[in-house]
């Protein structure tokens, strides 16, 4: 098995959930129709989860889910599909890095939103 170019750490409110290794280089990754499903649900649930733990944790379920259903055919497909997933997350992440957004600024926000009683 080959070694793994970048790993994405899941952690969080789920901390079962085992990284996710980035075997293939982004730009083949981006080719897969994995990636296109991927990203379109990663970007569409990250504009209404700020809190990228949050939003690892309901993708990561909803891979799981598909995953325990055999909805992907193989296990080699699986691992396509969560490699795809991976690579959405980082670069959600990213893109949240570069628009000075980050975890610790949403985790500030939600607690302003929700204070303790």
């Amino acid at each position: 098995m080959q070694k793994a170019k970048e790993t994405l750490e899941l952690k969080g409110k789920n901390s079962k959930f085992s990284p996710i290794n980035i075997y293939y280089p982004r730009d083949l990754i981006r080719k897969r129709v994995s990636y296109s499903f991927w990203s379109a649900i990663v970007s569409e649930m990250s504009k209404s989860i700020p809190i990228f733990e949050e939003l690892v944790s309901n993708v990561y379920n909803i891979w799981g889910k598909m995953d325990e259903h055999r909805k992907f055919s193989t296990e080699r497909q699986s691992i396509f599909e969560l490699e795809s997933l991976g690579l959405c997350l980082i670069e959600v992440e990213d893109k949240n890095k570069r628009n000075n957004y980050s975890v610790i600024e949403g985790c500030i926000r939600q607690s302003l939103n929700n204070p303790i009683k």
